[in-house]
């Protein structure tokens, strides 16, 4: 009778234990989309004004249609973290082929930068603002590693690196800006590391709504439980410089977006004409 009462209790206590590993277990989706960022103070890029490396203090250029951010980050893949609470932070896998699981491809699709005060180029006075735009010639890509706190709470941190290729132009008032002849198609590796996000948008985040699978929204409509989107709370990013590791030659440090209330920018493509207004803005920025 005994060994009987113990077989029944058997397929219970399994049901129990199985139902316990799938509730302490969970994977959380970090869906692809895009991070609208404003850039902060302490930006810089060290340019050759009056034949030396100066450090210009950068501020961002709002983006069409998008203001105030001034860059635009698409994350290209879904991000698959498998949290179970335990407060151990766990890496976000790519849950496709990727021969880097822990890799998510990204790419910059807009910067629009601008120097904080005039700069004089070549030692004869002050000729305008610099400006900083993405290059149309090149894609700016790189990846990011994202980690999951596992503490319970949607957030935690996340390392990146782009190479970013850009345009440098004299801004001196005029309708057109004038292109900088040997400053056309540089090239910067941005690093990041230990940045942190958050699933909660700031207060007042810039949010672009748009269906699950739209790469140009960062609030998409109709997520699962496990779903969830990303939005970065704080990032510095710096180009190392191997001659002089204690002074970078540039940094960039931004949060997302905020606008005063209503932050919801509206439903479905909105992100795509600001990105129309964009492009229509930087031809005109090229020389007629």
């Amino acid at each position: 009778m005994a060994n009987s009462k113990i077989w029944t209790w058997l397929p219970i206590v399994a049901l129990l234990n199985a139902l316990f590993l799938v509730s302490s277990a969970n994977a959380v989706t970090i869906l692809a989309g895009s991070d609208h960022l404003e850039t902060l103070d302490g930006t810089f890029f060290v340019f050759p004004l009056g034949g030396s490396p100066t450090s210009v203090p950068m501020m961002g250029l709002p983006l069409p249609g998008l203001a105030p951010a001034d860059t635009v980050v698409r994350r290209l893949e879904n991000a698959s973290c498998a949290t179970d609470g335990s407060g151990t932070p766990v890496a976000c896998l790519d849950p496709g082929n990727d021969p880097t699981p822990q890799v998510i491809d990204i790419e910059i699709v807009a910067l629009s930068l601008r120097s904080v005060d005039p700069v004089d180029l070549d030692g004869g006075g002050n000729d305008g603002h610099l400006v900083v735009l993405l290059s149309d010639h090149a894609s700016s890509t790189g990846g990011m590693t994202i980690r999951h706190d596992n503490n319970g709470v949607d957030e935690g941190t996340f390392d990146s690196f782009f190479d970013v290729f850009f345009d440098v132009f004299i801004d001196v008032g005029l309708p057109d800006l004038i292109p900088i002849a040997d400053a056309q198609d540089l090239t910067h590796r941005f690093e990041s590391f230990g940045s942190q996000w958050s699933a909660t948008p700031p207060p007042g985040a810039l949010l672009v709504q748009g269906p699950i699978g739209d790469l140009a929204a960062n609030d998409h409509i109709g997520k699962s439980a496990d779903q969830i989107d990303l939005y970065v709370l704080a990032v510095q990013e710096f180009v190392p410089n191997l001659s002089d590791p204690d002074n970078p030659l540039a940094v960039h440090q931004a949060s997302s977006a905020t606008v005063p209330e209503p932050g919801t920018l509206g439903l479905f493509g909105i992100g795509l004409v600001a990105f129309i207004g964009l492009a229509r803005a930087r031809r005109r920025y090229a020389l007629k």
